[in-house]
């Protein structure tokens, strides 16, 4: 297992991004650099794993029968406030879908204190 300087923050909005994701029939893939870390996987485990907790990585969003992603999530580690601001950045070319999806990692967000 890999080990991570991730914050408990990190953990937690990570957490819920990828079960948000997958209870909604999505998938995920893990790019760090430009390496592809894992692909279109349903494996939380195993996502979180691919994840190193460090930098920058992308978080792609797709069906797991389309060739293309719904958006992708720009995750930076150790950004601030605690871990909180994790979430970079988000790309789709339908951001209204992206957005209602993450709606309920974005209120986790929104109910952490940067104090924890």
């Amino acid at each position: 297992m890999r080990e991570t300087t991730m914050l408990p923050n990190e953990s937690k909005i990570i957490d819920s991004i990828l079960s948000t994701v997958i209870a909604a029939g999505y998938c995920c893939s893990v790019v760090e650099g430009d390496y592809l870390e894992i692909n279109r996987s349903t494996d939380i485990a195993a996502i979180k794993e691919a994840i190193n907790g460090e930098g920058e990585t992308y978080l792609r969003v797709l069906k797991q029968d389309d060739p293309f992603h719904l958006g992708t999530v720009v995750l930076i580690f150790n950004n601030g406030n605690e871990g909180i601001d994790i979430i970079a950045d988000t790309a789709s070319c339908d951001h209204a879908a992206l957005d209602a999806l993450l709606l309920p990692v974005y209120q986790l967000v929104d109910s952490l204190d940067s104090t924890e």
